[in-house]
């Protein structure tokens, strides 16, 4: 049986090879009244933005080349939960919204 351990330093283990973050996008305000907004900030190049409903039909599409906040209006939709893709030369980032009006 081990009684008595003395760990003297640190534990942590540097490897000095930096993980690479994944591009992310964020939606908000979410739950949306019907004007939402994205920010695609660390998205590069060509980006194609859908909205679908759950069943995967496609209800409207907008290209970008600005990786600025877009705005996305779902004013003309009906209420209840929809995925909102952005889709690079690269990655296909999905995110949940519910619209309630």
């Amino acid at each position: 049986s081990i009684d008595n351990v003395n760990f003297i330093g640190s534990s942590a283990l540097a490897t000095g090879i930096r993980e690479k973050s994944k591009p992310s996008a964020s939606i908000y305000p979410n739950p949306s009244t019907g004007l939402c907004f994205a920010d695609l900030d660390d998205l590069k190049g060509k980006i194609t933005i859908t909205v679908s409903d759950i069943i995967g039909n496609v209800l409207l599409t907008k290209e970008t080349t600005s990786n600025a906040r877009q705005s996305i209006d779902l004013s003309k939709l009906a209420n209840g939960n929809y995925f909102i893709r952005f889709i690079t030369d690269t990655q296909v980032i999905t995110k949940k919204i519910t619209l309630s009006k």
